[in-house]
């Protein structure tokens, strides 16, 4: 990635293991000026993202954030985004309230071209060398 991006997407899972729904409604974190939550739709067979006011995860259910679809974009970058690294990132909850999860930031070459910045988070996150948490 060149050291001058101000963007970088973060894509992971969001596992609900409990009994009710709940609504991803944001995310934060000190590594970018702002965070959205973004997907892709096909309009007229041209691909645009477009910004999502939540994400809807249902009981047993799993999310998947990944290119091509539902992620996280990241905007006003306070540094460059370095494989390897990891940086802190706050996803608030209507119900769970605020997880806190850490993003492992991967080489995009590495991910098939995948994005610019490639992470393991979540509710109930799984793999890639995240932490487990319990609500």
């Amino acid at each position: 990635m060149p050291p001058v991006a101000r963007t970088g997407a973060i894509y992971f899972e969001i596992h609900n293991r409990g009994e009710t729904a709940d609504r991803l409604l944001a995310a934060r974190s000190p590594k970018a000026g702002r965070l959205e939550l973004h997907t892709h739709i096909n309009e007229n067979g041209v691909m645009k993202m477009r910004e999502v006011p939540a994400v809807e995860v249902e009981p047993g259910a799993t999310v998947m954030f990944q290119p091509g679809g539902l992620h996280v974009m990241m905007f006003e970058l306070a540094g460059p985004l370095v494989a390897g690294e990891r940086f802190p990132l706050e996803l608030q909850f209507e119900h769970a309230g605020v997880v806190q999860v850490e993003v492992a930031i991967k080489d995009p070459m590495a991910g098939a071209g995948h994005g610019m910045q490639h992470g393991q988070a979540g509710h109930h996150p799984a793999g890639d060398g995240m932490k487990s948490m319990k609500h």
